[in-house]
């Protein structure tokens, strides 16, 4: 399955990643759970203008993310644009990131595909 979303590295845990997003990005309130492999962030917000999703996730070793896996982030019908999307990720993370398709190919194998980047400054 191929969908457009972003990716960076960081030596941080999901929550205080989705805390550090939450405000400049208006996202919604969010429920963390794992799994044997993945974990994540996912947020729905629903209003007169449709649902906007939030999805984080990352590779897990049972005691914090994987860090040299990518964080994978899917955002659905913000307020905002994939450029300001982008930038706003940048700034307030301070990493560079990455956006275009994603393509699970089998396990925990994917294959990215960059069609816009963003390099903190």
């Amino acid at each position: 399955m191929k969908q457009n979303k972003f990716w960076f590295y960081i030596e941080k845990e999901l929550p205080e990643i989705t805390e550090d997003l939450k405000i400049s990005l208006y996202l919604p309130d969010y429920y963390s759970d794992y799994e044997d492999t993945w974990e994540w962030c996912e947020a729905v917000s629903r209003d007169l203008n449709g649902s906007s999703y939030f999805n984080i996730s990352r590779e897990h070793n049972w005691k914090h993310g994987k860090y040299e896996c990518p964080v994978l982030l899917l955002l659905k019908n913000l307020p905002s644009n994939v450029e300001e999307q982008g930038e706003l990720i940048t700034k307030m993370l301070k990493v560079p990131v990455y956006y275009g398709h994603v393509t699970y190919e089998n396990f925990s194998k994917y294959t990215y595909a960059v069609t816009k980047s963003w390099d903190c400054k």
